[in-house]
């Protein structure tokens, strides 16, 4: 009788081990799903950064102060600055670490032809069948820009900028977003380099117009708005020369609260 009690309580104990979940692993799921939302924010906040030209091209990205902000392992963060590496948005150096990039007078110009040209055959391809998509988040965009420019502060240039990327979603294809995107990041980072001291334009104007045009279907005045606007851009900048801007971040505590 003993025996087969004590039988008894060692299957209970097997089955109860059986069914709880081992300890380690789970707090180790559970970690790496807590520190998931935390690179998605660190890259999050380092491309808003550069796009509201709070990282100037130039700046150093201290690996380990990153990691500190977050609180995420160093090789997490590696990854992510491996990723915006690969998107031409910063260079790492041998030695030295991860910069915000800083592309030449050439690259700039090249930048702007194509995201002009691009843009270009977004806006012939609504203008020709205006009934097939849908403007109204472009027209909320520029409503909100509108009120941005009122009262400016931090984020105005991230509205212009997403107007671009948003009038490439609408287009619905996925493959010239992409592109786009890369590509407007990367004119945010020329913008913060080469940009005269008078800043940027207000170009708000152009957007409303542009939508105008695309919802009456007209292709050329379109395509007229489009290039004056680049036009107006490419104006503002000082590719002769460089506009010094950078700066380097030594410690991050101004973007861990971005």
């Amino acid at each position: 009788m003993a025996l087969q009690d004590h039988f008894e309580r060692m299957t209970k104990r097997e089955t109860s081990a059986k069914n709880r979940p081992n300890s380690r692993a789970a707090r180790s799921r559970s970690a790496e799903r807590g520190q998931l939302p935390a690179e998605v924010r660190l890259h999050q906040d380092l491309v808003g950064a550069i796009i509201d030209q709070r990282l100037p091209a130039g700046t150093r990205l201290n690996e380990a102060n990153l990691a500190k902000a977050y609180r995420l392992a160093r090789p997490r963060v590696r990854s992510i600055l491996s990723r915006l590496a690969a998107n031409n948005i910063i260079e790492l150096k041998l030695n030295f670490g991860a910069f915000v990039r800083r592309p030449s007078p050439e690259e700039a110009r090249n930048v702007y032809q194509a995201r002009r040209f691009l843009e270009a055959g977004v806006i012939q391809s609504i203008a020709e069948n205006p009934a097939g998509y849908n403007l109204a988040r472009l027209r909320e965009l520029v409503a909100a820009e509108k009120r941005a420019y009122r009262n400016p502060k931090p984020g105005l240039h991230r509205l212009s900028s997403e107007f671009h990327i948003i009038l490439a979603e609408v287009s619905g294809n996925q493959v010239l977003r992409k592109i786009l995107t890369q590509l407007i990041h990367h004119c945010c980072l020329i913008q913060s380099l080469y940009l005269t001291p008078a800043g940027p334009p207000c170009l708000v104007h152009d957007h409303e117009e542009l939508i105008n045009y695309l919802a009456n279907g007209d292709v050329s005045k379109a395509l007229r708005v489009h290039n004056r606007h680049f036009d107006q851009i490419e104006k503002s900048l000082m590719l002769d020369g460089r506009n010094e801007r950078a700066g380097d971040l030594n410690a991050v505590s101004e973007l861990a609260l971005l």
